[in-house]
């Protein structure tokens, strides 16, 4: 019997097995992540019910309507990745969930629930922890974060780390 899997499951499960297939990519495409739920035979719902989810249900840092889920971070023209611990997301969605239980989808796709808790969150938490080191890992750390911004929070980070770079050059010519 195949177990039904919830449109916001499917949106996470298509995002993550992205994520996990392409390890160099920070974000994908709206229509890439609805492509790899078709693919992934994972529809359960209508197509716009798919979308709708995809470009706002599950996105974090846009007002929870309705649901509050977490799933997804808008970085920007049409573009999704996976929410991380440490991203902004709207005040509405404090509480919204970020991941689905192993019970919630198919075995099959279990694997992808502690790829995100022990890979992808690790990775995350460990490039917001590089901001609050020395200069040099500040520096790195403003540009794995600019990846995830909006484009206005980019041109103020983008401003921060030129000034970050600038105070290491002085510091290392002295």
């Amino acid at each position: 019997m195949l177990q039904k899997v919830t449109t916001a499951n499917a949106v996470w499960i298509a995002a993550t097995l992205l994520h996990k297939q392409n390890p160099r990519r920070q974000w994908f495409p709206s229509k890439e992540i609805e492509a790899k739920v078709l693919e992934e035979n994972l529809l359960g719902a209508g197509l716009q019910t798919l979308r709708a989810h995809i470009s706002q249900h599950c996105v974090a840092n846009k007002p929870a309507s309705p649901d509050t889920h977490r799933k997804l971070y808008d970085v920007g023209r049409g573009r999704r990745r996976l929410y991380a611990p440490g991203d902004k997301a709207h005040p509405s969605r404090a509480n919204g969930k970020v991941a689905p239980s192993k019970q919630e989808i198919p075995a099959k796709y279990h694997h992808l629930v502690d790829w995100f808790t022990n890979e992808y969150v690790k990775h995350a938490q460990l490039a917001i922890s590089m901001e609050r080191g020395p200069a040099e890992s500040r520096f790195e750390g403003l540009l794995t974060r600019l990846r995830r911004l909006t484009p206005e929070e980019r041109k103020e980070r983008a401003r921060e780390a030129i000034r970050a770079v600038i105070a290491f050059e002085r510091r290392r010519s002295k």
